[in-house]
């Protein structure tokens, strides 16, 4: 078995099933390159009571390492309520008949190299246009 079966059947993640089977409070050993993982159906049981017991010690901060910032709680906030308010607009917009508006996720990695795809191409039709006119690149 590995470390995904293992994990369905202790009830975890198998993140944090390898994450204990790294510490000091387990008795298994990696197999092979890459810290890799062999099990067999006896070895569940006392698998489970090790991750409960190693798990029973993690403190909620060990557990969850990152703080919650105010900060960040506030630019969540401000950016709920601008996408509220946008939300408002186009709908008012959508109401008076004109074509709703749909902005791509420039977060999206695909979306991103379209538009890097669409700007270069642009660049590059001013440059050829700046070049046809005979100017120089400092002069555009």
């Amino acid at each position: 078995m590995d470390t995904s079966a293992v994990a369905s059947a202790i009830g975890t993640d198998p993140r944090t099933l390898r994450r204990f089977l790294r510490s000091s409070q387990s008795a298994f050993q990696a197999v092979g390159c890459g810290a890799r993982y062999d099990f067999t159906e006896e070895d569940i049981l006392p698998i489970r009571e090790g991750f409960i017991r190693w798990n029973a010690q993690r403190t909620p901060s060990v557990i969850n390492s990152r703080p919650k910032s105010s900060a960040r709680i506030e630019i969540l906030d401000s950016t709920k309520a601008r996408r509220d308010r946008d939300e408002q607009v186009w709908a008012e917009e959508a109401a008076a008949g004109t074509l709703p508006i749909n902005l791509p996720n420039i977060h999206h990695p695909r979306v991103r190299r379209y538009v890097q795809e669409v700007a270069r191409r642009q660049e590059n039709r001013l440059m050829e246009m700046v070049m046809a006119a005979g100017l120089h690149i400092t002069q555009a």
